[in-house]
C-alpha cells in the first residue's frame, strides 16, 4: 500500500521491480493499492505518466524497457491546456503496469479496507500532515499492517517517532549513508531535516527524519516513560 501517492513514480517503480522478478502476473502475487486525496494526481497515475524529473534515478536499462517519451500539452495535475507544453514520460503501453495497480482517490482517514497489508509506504506523507493528525494517521497504518509487516516513512519530529515506538515498530538496520548519499551531501539545505553536518549513522531519529524502514512487532509497547528527549528513545 502506497499512501499519499502524489505523482506515482514510487508506485510505478515498485511495479517495474516486481514485474522483473516475478513476471507479467506479478500483481496476482503482490497486489498494490495506491491512495491519494487528490483525484487529479490519481488520474495522472492511471495514465502511467512518470515525471521526467525522477528519471535520472532510474537505470538506463529500465528506461529502455519501460519508459516511452512522448510530447503532450499538459498543465499541472494533467489538465489539458493549449498554452502549456511539457514533456512527460509514460510507461510503455505494452506492459500496462499502471493497469495492474489499484489507484484510489480518497482521504486515507475514511479508507475502509481492513487489510492486512505486508508493506505500507508513505515516504513523505507525514511531512504534509498537521502535527495533531500524525498519531491518528500512524495508528491507522498500524491497524492495516500484519504483524511483522513493514512501514517506510519519514517524519517531522520526535513525537511521530515516539508514536511508532509505542505501537511496537522497530527500525530495520540499514546503511543510511549509502541510501541517502546525495541528501547527506546537501549540508546547506533549507530543510532542517536534511542538514546533516553532524551525521551519526546510529541515530534512529535522524534516520526517521530522512526516511527509514520499520518492522511492526507483535504487540504494542505502551507509553514511553522518559523525560521527553528523543535521545532517550531506545534504538
Amino acid at each position: 500500500m502506497d499512501v499519499g501517492v502524489c505523482t506515482g513514480e514510487n508506485t510505478l517503480t515498485y511495479a517495474m521491480l516486481l514485474r522483473d522478478e516475478y513476471g507479467e502476473q506479478w500483481h496476482e502475487r503482490f497486489p498494490i493499492t495506491a491512495i491519494d486525496l487528490d483525484p487529479r494526481w490519481i488520474e495522472q497515475c492511471r495514465r502511467g505518466m512518470y515525471p521526467p524529473t525522477r528519471l535520472y534515478q532510474m537505470p538506463r536499462s529500465y528506461r529502455a524497457r519501460y519508459v516511452n517519451e512522448w510530447q503532450v500539452r499538459l498543465a499541472p495535475y494533467g489538465a489539458v491546456r493549449e498554452d502549456i507544453s511539457a514533456k512527460f514520460m509514460a510507461i510503455f503501453k505494452n506492459t500496462r503496469l499502471q493497469d495492474q495497480i489499484t489507484w484510489i482517490a480518497q482521504d486515507f482517514a475514511t479508507f475502509a479496507d481492513t487489510g492486512p497489508y505486508s508493506l505500507a509506504f508513505c515516504q513523505n506523507t507525514l511531512l504534509h500532515l498537521p502535527a495533531a493528525q500524525s498519531a491518528e494517521f500512524l495508528c491507522k497504518l498500524n491497524s492495516l499492517l500484519e504483524p511483522g509487516g513493514y512501514l517506510v516513512c519519514a517524519g517531522r519530529n520526535a513525537s511521530d517517532y515516539r508514536t511508532l515506538h509505542e505501537l511496537g515498530f522497530e527500525p530495520v538496520p540499514h546503511d543510511i549513508r549509502a541510501v541517502y548519499s546525495e541528501w547527506i551531501q546537501r549540508k546547506n539545505s533549507k530543510n532542517p531535516a536534511i542538514q546533516l553536518k553532524d551525521y551519526d549513522p546510529a541515530d534512529p531519529l535522524l534516520a526517521f527524519k530522512i526516511g527509514s524502514v520499520f518492522r511492526k512487532g507483535t504487540e504494542p509497547r505502551g507509553p514511553i516513560k522518559d523525560n521527553g528527549h528523543p535521545e532517550d528513545i531506545p534504538a
